[in-house]
């Protein structure tokens, strides 16, 4: 039995408390958010015993296991950073990082303290995707060639959300962009060795809707799209010979 703690009680946090609550792995043992009205309402939604507004505080409970970040893009690294020093276990809203070599730093820390660390990322659990990748390997649906998939919504346009904030990590990309990239890069067992792009920005300099065009090692090619302006169908789509 996992003894969760969250960070951040927003949106995110109440699917994800609402999931955990249904299995039979996991627990909540406390909340930390800055907010202490929005967070103690938090912990008695989902009756969870202790809620603090001191993140050191919080971090010291020695009654939890793992934390599950939910905070806006740009905090995930520092608090995966003060986790790490903690001791605690880290289930970490997408996307891990909005950058590379930050990213990098904080998995080599993790390796380092012998903390496990992931990205919460449904995409790589969908039964159909693995079921895909299953036949794939098998060989029963052929080589894979080619890939198109998409994902986005329409979104209110705010100067101050954190989908239109750069200084909040906001963006297409980052938000939406990672699923077609991950589910290609899965599909195709590795990263692109070309990668083409093109993205339209708003007036707060983020991208608002994106086409990666990717190349791999073995051939196959993607062709991706992401958007927080415009509702898509979303698909994930193969072709292979």
């Amino acid at each position: 039995m996992i003894k969760w703690g969250i960070i951040a009680p927003g949106a995110i946090a109440n699917a994800f408390a609402k999931e955990v609550n249904n299995t039979k792995e996991g627990i909540f043992s406390s909340v930390y958010g800055r907010n202490e009205y929005r967070t103690k309402e938090f912990a008695k939604k989902y009756n969870i015993e202790k809620y603090y507004t001191n993140i050191d505080d919080f971090l010291s409970d020695d009654n939890i296991d793992a934390v599950y970040i939910a905070t806006p893009h740009n905090y995930h690294m520092n608090y995966a950073k003060k986790c790490i020093e903690a001791k605690k276990h880290i289930l970490c809203e997408k996307p891990f990082s909005y950058n590379f070599k930050t990213g990098q730093e904080v998995l080599e820390l993790a390796k380092e303290n012998n903390i496990f660390i992931m990205e919460a990322l449904w995409t790589l659990f969908l039964p159909a995707v693995n079921q895909a990748k299953k036949w794939i390997k098998e060989g029963k649906i052929g080589k894979v060639k080619l890939i198109t998939a998409n994902f986005g919504f329409k979104s209110e346009y705010n100067v101050n959300s954190r989908l239109y904030n750069p200084n909040l990590a906001g963006g297409a990309l980052l938000d939406v962009g990672i699923y077609p990239i991950l589910f290609s890069n899965y599909i195709s067992n590795g990263f692109p060795k070309e990668i083409k792009a093109s993205a339209e920005y708003t007036n707060t300099n983020v991208d608002e809707s994106d086409i990666i065009n990717l190349k791999y090692e073995d051939g196959i090619l993607a062709s991706l799209t992401c958007s927080i302006a415009v509702d898509y169908i979303m698909k994930m789509l193969m072709k292979s010979i």
